[in-house]
């Protein structure tokens, strides 16, 4: 074999490969747009609906959010809506640390969740949004007690 044909030979090969690796997609969090990891949780207001969307075949499988209970005890009552009914999506509500509180799984087939009496003290909260299959825009709501941080009835207040 001449080295002409080696050299059209491991150039075909390397074509080969570089078209292999392009035709894999995108990566888990490659177009999540800076809210793929906890450390960058983007802080989301009480009662006030937040919208982001998933994508896991298109780079965004991962969302953070944070919240800041203001009251010493309270129970908080989460609320997603989910454009595409179907997408397979989990919330996990963690602790300042990171730790895990709850799961909470998108029912598939409806687009709006409620996860009620979440028992809360003051503090830092981070929700990992994370996304199997199925783009979704989706929107998330966070209130505490009924009516949100301006009305907390039944919040206990802080011992002095």
């Amino acid at each position: 074999m001449t080295s002409a044909v080696r050299l059209g030979l491991c150039l075909v090969l390397a074509g080969s490969i570089l078209s292999l690796i392009s035709a894999c997609g995108a990566g888990p969090d490659e177009n999540s747009g800076g809210d793929e990891k906890r450390s960058s949780a983007k802080l989301m207001p009480l009662a006030m609906p937040v919208h982001d969307r998933l994508d896991p075949a298109g780079g965004d499988t991962t969302d953070w959010k944070k919240i800041e209970v203001p009251v010493y005890e309270t129970v908080l009552t989460v609320r997603a809506w989910w454009d595409n009914p179907d997408a397979i999506a989990t919330i996990i509500m963690r602790d300042q640390f990171g730790g895990k509180m709850y799961t909470l799984d998108h029912n598939i087939g409806e687009r709006k969740n409620v996860w009620p009496d979440i028992k809360v003290r003051e503090g830092t909260y981070l929700f990992e949004i994370i996304g199997k299959t199925g783009l979704t825009v989706y929107t998330l709501e966070v209130t505490l007690e009924e009516g949100g941080p301006s009305r907390l009835p039944g919040a206990v207040p802080r011992p002095e």
